[in-house]
């Protein structure tokens, strides 16, 4: 089967942009060429014949911009009905498969609640873990330097002269700072003691996540909420209940 020449085996179901153009600039040129035709019957030149049926048509840029436009929205909206109407077909179909494998139905339904909850799952972790900005300012700007040890191996812990060298030659960074991680005793408060993970920090560290925070001359400790509610609790429950009489002290005594 031979094609024949200046036809495509495919074609989109709508027309593209440059089909649009190219029908509206046919028409066009049909309707000129009948008037030209008109004008040479009645004994007109056919170069004046021409000219005179583009004189009477008027401005034919503006009529061919206008009919682009016409006909490309036309197209979008008929792009948009087939694409609904198919949608609906296939919507249509399936739910009719379904309804006749109850049992195929139960185990689609199933996978893929499977896969949506582990989707979701993952989704939080990784979002959780990696995505998720720093609650501070700039959170991108805040970096951990790295430094190579005499192997060639990178090395995050730095010693406390080669913290000091770092900061000194340091040119790049607004801000340099560090904290060493450890444990310690927290008791005091009347509750039993207890080893927790901590962090001593230097004294610049807070100004450097944060510039406009304000100085503070005084040591400060930093506790999550959860430990200080838990020990508020603790606390509460070992002190014995007093009644209104032995917390009211009656006069003269």
């Amino acid at each position: 089967m031979s094609r024949q020449p200046g036809r495509r085996l495919f074609r989109f179901p709508w027309r593209t942009a440059a089909q649009v153009s190219a029908d509206v600039d046919t028409e066009l040129d049909f309707h000129l060429e009948l008037v030209a035709r008109e004008l040479m019957d009645e004994g007109w030149p056919p170069e004046a014949a021409g000219a005179e049926a583009r004189r009477r048509f008027g401005d034919l840029e503006a009529t061919r911009r206008i009919c682009r436009n016409l006909d490309a929205r036309k197209e979008t909206r008929m792009k948009w009905m087939d694409s609904f109407g198919e949608l609906g077909q296939d919507l249509r179909f399936a739910g009719r498969q379904l309804a006749k494998s109850p049992g195929f139905t139960l185990v689609a339904v199933l996978t893929l609640a499977l896969g949506i909850g582990a989707t979701t799952a993952i989704f939080s972790v990784v979002y959780g873990v990696l995505l998720r900005p720093l609650p501070y300012p700039q959170p991108e700007r805040l970096v951990r330097p790295f430094f190579v040890g005499p192997k060639g191996q990178l090395q995050g812990a730095f010693s406390p002269p080669n913290f000091v060298d770092f900061r000194a030659a340091s040119r790049t960074l607004s801000g340099v700072s560090g904290l060493y991680g450890g444990t310690l005793n927290l008791s005091g408060d009347g509750s039993e003691a207890e080893r927790l993970p901590a962090a001593q920090r230097q004294r610049d560290l807070l100004h450097v996540i944060v510039k406009d925070l304000v100085r503070l001359r005084a040591r400060l400790i930093i506790c999550d909420g959860t430990l200080y509610e838990r020990r508020q609790r603790d606390r509460d429950q070992q002190e014995p209940e007093q009644s209104p009489a032995q917390r009211v002290r009656p006069r003269g005594r």
